[in-house]
């Protein structure tokens, strides 16, 4: 549900924008909208994801298991190691972050434009 949100953020976020306010930023050390997308699109490709064979058989015993002692090793640092309810909130508030940053340019844009 809330990946649907994100997805449904990040096309009214772009709706409005003409070409040239893809690639504007807010500052120069800030993301354009075009960046802040293609990060989230690089992370999750749009490919069809598939379980594996340990993954089906954690899915078979889910009502069993304590989300929050099956631990993770972070796909950036693994020396980072957090639990899985963790991960699976960490995923949309990533989305959620950069889906903000984007909003922040095209905002920021428009109230350049408009001064």
């Amino acid at each position: 549900m809330e990946l649907e949100e994100a997805h449904r953020r990040a096309h009214e976020i772009v709706a409005p924008l003409k070409n040239e306010g893809w690639g504007a930023r807010a500052a120069p050390d800030q993301w354009s909208v075009a960046e802040c997308l293609i990060h989230l699109r690089e992370l999750f490709r749009g490919t069809r994801y598939r379980m594996d064979f340990v993954g089906r058989l954690l899915w078979l015993a889910a009502t069993l298991l304590d989300l929050g002692k099956l631990r993770i090793v972070s796909p950036f640092d693994p020396r980072i190691k957090y639990n899985l309810y963790s991960c699976l909130r960490l995923i949309p508030a990533h989305q959620r972050l950069h889906l903000r940053q984007a909003e922040q340019v095209v905002h920021k844009v428009r109230t350049t434009r408009a001064g």
